[in-house]
């Protein structure tokens, strides 16, 4: 089994590029897999200008049947050790012939082509 951990920074502009990525995983892999999605809330300066789209997302994903894994309700500090917390709480379900992959998804890293790219080099690496 393939055990995807996907980071997702939920401010407004990832909102689609999220949606795009997440399509693709799960139609890229032929293999089941496990996706488990960790939500970071947007911090108070992106609530306060409405940029924080965390209930947008989690109402997505749930409609879409994704596994929301945690959502964290983050302030200014941002950082992803709270998927990386996830995977080590997960590992005593994890066999020996599953990969684990992580994605990280931040409003700094809004380029559709390089979404595609990560991912298809993930899925190549998989593959191999």
């Amino acid at each position: 089994m393939i055990r995807i951990y996907y980071h997702i920074y939920a401010v407004r502009n990832c909102f689609d590029i999220v949606k795009k990525q997440l399509d693709l995983l799960k139609n890229s892999i032929e293999e089941q897999i496990e996706l488990n999605i960790v939500i970071l809330s947007g911090t108070e300066a992106d609530k306060k200008s409405n940029n924080d789209c965390t209930e947008q997302i989690k109402n997505w994903l749930q409609k879409t049947s994704y596994n929301i894994r945690k959502i964290i309700n983050e302030t200014d500090y941002r950082n992803e050790w709270h998927t990386l917390d996830c995977i080590l709480e997960d590992r005593e379900k994890f066999n020996d012939d599953d990969y684990i992959l992580y994605f990280h998804r931040s409003e700094e890293h809004t380029s559709e082509l390089q979404s595609r790219v990560d991912i298809s080099y993930a899925v190549f690496c998989l593959k191999k």
